[in-house]
């Protein structure tokens, strides 16, 4: 291995020093660039933040374009606070004058957070006009998660029939949070198709479906619930369990009772949410049975469903006086506590 000479020495260092130096003011003129276009982008915006506001309220008003980067982040933060309708659709109208050239250049773009600033434009200023644009981003690019949640909910929101196809592809890769954040966004029409599919549809959206009909109280539903309880797989079972209580959903006793004595804990815990929901008196004797249950999720549930009752707090009590069970009696005293407010009268030979 040959040896640097200190003449190689020197010059390594000193050219190794002329490139740091350059590198050095290459950064630090980029970071005074940077700090002066947004400097000159904020001041854009107050010149002219009264000026908009006062054009989207009436739109006989003067109003000077400030340019696209000024215009688009104050139209993003007047639909942001903004819920006049006249004024929404003002706002579109003006991005649809002024942005949308732009936009389209920037769905294309290699870059992921241009591409991601346009979707976003466009979902918030709801730039329905873009929206084949939008679907052969879709079509063209290998998508990230985030790209793929923002098309959808651009479909979505527009009505777009492509939505289906989108939906459908789109819920393999996105969490569940999103998928229901999603299908609250799409029309009648497009809900009623999806439920209509509902068994030719891929397992992540199927369970969403389930979700979406307990949060939106969709009581046209009830038939699927109740068919899901009986034939569903075990997590359509447990998410139909779930909407049922959340919508107070009146399900037949006989379908409800398998679950009670299920070997799955989150079924008899889900079993009596249902109970407690309708207050079905019918079952009242099998959520003092479960007070015993060996899982301490299911002895809780089913305190809280008996306290839902009339008479509740006093078939607790009488559970905590005369109850051979240790667990029935600590989680009776403890729920009373808990729900009735600590009554000191209350107690238990032990």
């Amino acid at each position: 291995m040959d040896v640097l000479t200190p003449r190689q020495l020197f010059l390594l260092l000193v050219w190794s020093f002329l490139l740091l130096t350059v590198l050095l003011v290459y950064l630090s003129a980029a970071k005074t660039i940077r700090k002066r276009k947004q400097k000159r982008l904020i001041e854009s915006k107050e010149a002219c933040r009264l000026a908009l506001f006062n054009y989207l309220r009436d739109d006989s008003a003067e109003f000077q374009y400030p340019g696209r980067h000024a215009l688009s982040e104050l139209l993003l933060e007047y639909s942001n606070v903004l819920q006049d309708e006249t004024m929404q659709i003002r706002m579109t109208a003006l991005a649809k004058k002024h942005l949308s050239g732009w936009l389209k250049k920037e769905l294309k773009s290699f870059s992921w957070s241009s591409r991601m600033n346009a979707l976003y434009i466009i979902e918030n200023i709801r730039l329905y006009h873009l929206v084949e644009e939008v679907k052969q981003l879709a079509v063209k690019r290998h998508l990230t998660t985030e790209e793929e949640a923002v098309i959808s909910r651009i479909l979505a929101s527009s009505g777009d029939e492509g939505f289906l196809e989108q939906m459908i592809n789109s819920s393999r890769h996105l969490s569940d949070f999103t998928i229901v954040s999603i299908l609250q966004n799409c029309g009648p029409d497009h809900l009623r198709t999806f439920y209509q599919t509902y068994g030719d549809l891929p397992e992540g959206l199927r369970y969403n479906l389930i979700t979406l009909i307990g949060d939106m109280q969709l009581f046209e539903q009830k038939s699927l619930i109740e068919q899901l309880l009986m034939k569903g797989d075990e997590e359509e079972k447990l998410r139909s369990l779930k909407a049922a209580a959340d919508m107070v959903l009146p399900v037949k006793p006989d379908i409800i009772e398998p679950f009670i004595y299920s070997p799955d804990w989150l079924e008899r815990m889900m079993a009596l949410k249902v109970i407690g929901s309708l207050r079905a008196e019918v079952f009242l004797e099998a959520a003092k049975d479960l007070l015993s249950d060996k899982e301490y999720m299911v002895r809780l549930e089913a305190a809280k469903t008996i306290f839902t009752f009339k008479n509740g707090k006093q078939l607790l009590e009488e559970v905590i006086h005369h109850s051979d069970d240790l667990f029935a009696r600590d989680m009776a005293l403890e729920w009373i506590s808990k729900g009735g407010g600590r009554n000191e009268s209350v107690r238990y030979n032990s």
